[in-house]
């Protein structure tokens, strides 16, 4: 009987619509065991559709950062192949990325993501930025608190912590030359933001190397 259900009356490209103008994570899921050819679309076009629900939400310029900070969670800061595979998928690939590196595990992340964006801006934005005023955060300010938690998030998990969800905290980076690296990405501006935001931090970053050229350290 599954012929019969709407979704095998639509166009492919009108459901994939559907699909990224849902509201949440939740209405997705839902949608995805209606019929196996919601679930069969969905699947062939799942990069386009995170993507899709990530740009609603945060400024295109976070878009990279926010995938390695969920990919890193997978890396293992011991093994070197881990860490210099990560560099070869994602810091030294050249963009585009593949659809298929946009995934709806970041899009379940972004709650997290800005809960964590959201402390810190409490704790430490209002200071570095401007008198507070009580003037709300512009979009481009938020944009900036995103993209300075991600790369520390992206150098904590790279570095300083095992992967899993228990994973153990490292106090120093197993391969000190793979954290300069890393910090060579950025601009000179945005490590200064990311070593003024360090003591903020309450110990999560507190396993440093030491290592004079590492913001963490």
């Amino acid at each position: 009987m599954e012929p019969d259900h709407i979704f095998y009356r639509m166009p492919p490209e009108l459901i994939v619509k559907i699909y990224k103008r849902m509201n949440d994570i939740g209405d997705v899921k839902a949608t995805l065991s209606t019929c196996r050819r919601a679930k069969a679309i969905f699947d062939e076009h799942a990069g386009a559709i995170a993507k899709s629900h990530l740009l609603r939400t945060i400024h295109p310029i976070n878009v990279k950062l926010m995938v390695m900070a969920v990919a890193s969670r997978d890396v293992d800061p011991r093994d070197q192949k881990s860490v210099e595979q990560f560099f070869r998928s994602y810091i030294w690939r050249a963009e585009p990325w593949p659809a298929s590196y946009i995934t709806m595990e970041m899009v379940a992340a972004l709650p997290f993501f800005y809960g964590c964006m959201n402390l810190l801006f409490e704790r430490i934005w209002i200071g570095l930025w401007r008198e507070f005023s009580g003037i709300p955060p512009t979009d481009a300010e938020l944009a900036r608190v995103l993209r300075t938690f991600l790369m520390i998030e992206t150098a904590t998990n790279l570095f300083y912590r095992a992967p899993g969800k228990n994973g153990e905290a490292l106090r120093r980076a197993p391969h000190v030359e793979w954290v300069d690296r890393y910090w060579e990405v950025f601009s000179h501006a945005e490590i200064e933001v990311v070593l003024k935001t360090k003591p903020h931090y309450s110990g999560r970053f507190e396993y440093g190397t030491y290592y004079p050229k590492d913001p963490l350290g």
